[in-house]
């Protein structure tokens, strides 16, 4: 209702309304958490809502949440991502754009592993720290070069 108390009736195509939010309204596609909440807990299901607008990050960063427990869902999670939107950042930890699955996944993997030897060295366990930390450099050979140094690492931490 109007100001003057006359209702106006308008015919709005979905299509219309849809093009006006996506250009003029929103600033971006839903969250994973909000896909998995309102839509489908099934991220493969995941579309973007704004075909002018990237998919969310939060998708990419979802996967990788399940790269360790659930290695084949991250993947088809991926797959599905980069198949709606190319251009997706599927590391969106990292400064660089990554467009490759395996790479993501493995970057993930090796943080994780960085991440679990540093907290063996700070526990003592200069072996199994060197291990873990060896695996994240295999998993990820761009790993920094002041990071590639294992011992000189591990001593950092444990003096």
């Amino acid at each position: 209702m109007s100001v003057d108390g006359i209702a106006t009736i308008s015919v709005v195509q979905t299509a219309e309304l849809q093009k006006q939010l996506c250009t003029d309204r929103l600033s971006r596609n839903l969250t994973a958490k909000e896909w998995e909440r309102y839509l489908d807990p099934n991220l493969t299901t995941y579309r973007r809502t704004c075909a002018n607008l990237p998919a969310h990050p939060s998708v990419a960063s979802r996967a990788l949440e399940l790269a360790t427990s659930d290695p084949k869902q991250a993947r088809n999670i991926l797959q599905h991502l980069a198949k709606i939107d190319p251009n997706a950042d599927l590391d969106p930890t990292t400064s660089e754009q990554e467009t490759k699955i395996q790479v993501a996944i493995d970057n993930e993997l090796a943080r994780r592993k960085r991440d679990e030897g540093l907290a063996e060295a700070k526990n003592g366990d200069t072996k199994t720290a060197t291990d873990l930390l060896t695996e994240a450099i295999t998993l990820n050979p761009n790993t920094k070069e002041r990071d590639q140094d294992i011992e000189a690492v591990i001593g950092a931490i444990q003096d």
